[in-house]
C-alpha cells in the first residue's frame, strides 16, 4: 500500500433515457379490455419491461403475462376493462423498466363510456340493398 497503486477498473455504460412518443389507440370502452401499443425509444435495455399507468392517485403496473412484443421502439399491453381498476377519463400511460425507472408520459390513454345502441331505422331492408 505504502505508495503502491493498485487498478481495479470497472465498466459502466451510460444509456440513453426511455421516450414515450406514442400510444395507439387513443381511447377505448370501459367494459372491454385494450390492446395498447406504446411506441418510442430506447425500451430494450436488458431490463424488465412493464406497462405503467396513472390516473388520479391510482398506479398500476400492467401484469407481465399482458406485455407483449417488447422490441427497442414498441410494446404492447393490454389494459383490462375498467370496472375494476380504472375511471372514465384520462389514463397516463408510462413505460417502466427495472425495479426503479418509469419513463413518460409521452401521452394518454381515454376510457369512455361503453356505447349503447338504442335504436336501428329502418328496421327492414329489400334483397340486395346496400342503404341502412
Amino acid at each position: 500500500m505504502h505508495g503502491a497503486l493498485t487498478s481495479n477498473p470497472l465498466n459502466f455504460t451510460f444509456t440513453a433515457d426511455a421516450v414515450v412518443s406514442s400510444v395507439t389507440p387513443v381511447s377505448g370502452p370501459m367494459s372491454a379490455p385494450t390492446r395498447l401499443t406504446i411506441r418510442g425509444a430506447n425500451f430494450n435495455l436488458g431490463l424488465a419491461v412493464a406497462c405503467h399507468l396513472e390516473q388520479g392517485s391510482t398506479l398500476a403496473l400492467v401484469p407481465a403475462t399482458l406485455v407483449t412484443n417488447v422490441s427497442d421502439a414498441q410494446i404492447n399491453c393490454t389494459l383490462g376493462d375498467g370496472a375494476a381498476t380504472w375511471q372514465l377519463g384520462s389514463i397516463g400511460v408510462f413505460v417502466a423498466l427495472g425495479p426503479q425507472a418509469t419513463y413518460g408520459p409521452g401521452t394518454s390513454f381515454l376510457r369512455y363510456p361503453t356505447p349503447t345502441l338504442h335504436a336501428l331505422t329502418p328496421v327492414l331492408g329489400v334483397g340486395n340493398s346496400r342503404r341502412l
